[in-house]
């Protein structure tokens, strides 16, 4: 549903109109909707800035470990590796044993700050802390938001993302 706003924050509805034109707009159908609606704007995604924790290559700078969760390389064959790690095809092809070797980044999420931001006024701190969540959220890490009087946990999925974009949205303004 496009609803169009002023600002970011949080608004308030109470009746509105539904309508259609199905099918082929051969029909028009309408009616008013009685009841309470709130919509929270968020923060317009913008900023320069990158995430301290993020080095330029978009990679974690968080210390790797040994793990099964990303495909890293392939290393030397030792004895005692598990046979499912295995380089099978290298050594069809005529190569030497290989071993397919995987990393894991430790378990530190990210904490996405307001006093990372120091210098930018408030709108310009709320755009920078939605598009880190949004970019955080697209490539899958688990980050935690921090602004002055409410923190959000360290989590991740689309029910973060609306928890985090909803705080940045009501962020100073009293809710109807």
């Amino acid at each position: 549903m496009a609803v169009p706003v002023k600002r970011r924050g949080v608004t308030r509805i109470d009746q509105f109109e539904l309508r259609t034109r199905y099918p082929f707009g051969w029909f028009y159908s309408w009616t008013y909707v009685q009841g309470s609606l709130t919509i929270y704007t968020a923060p317009l995604p913008s900023g320069s800035r990158i995430l301290p924790s993020v080095g330029a290559q978009g990679n974690a700078s968080h210390s790797e470990v040994r793990g099964d969760e990303d495909f890293s390389g392939l290393r030397a064959y030792e004895p005692g590796v598990p046979l499912k790690h295995m380089a099978w095809k290298v050594l069809a092809r005529g190569g030497e044993a290989a071993v397919r070797s995987y990393s894991s980044l430790a378990a530190q999420p990210e904490w996405l700050e307001w006093s990372l931001l120091v210098g930018l006024d408030v709108e310009a701190r709320l755009s920078q802390l939605c598009l880190w969540v949004l970019e955080s959220d697209a490539a899958h890490r688990p980050y935690g938001l921090r602004l002055p009087g409410k923190e959000i946990a360290p989590s991740g999925g689309a029910a973060h993302r609306f928890a985090c974009l909803r705080a940045l949205a009501a962020y100073g303004i009293d809710e109807p």
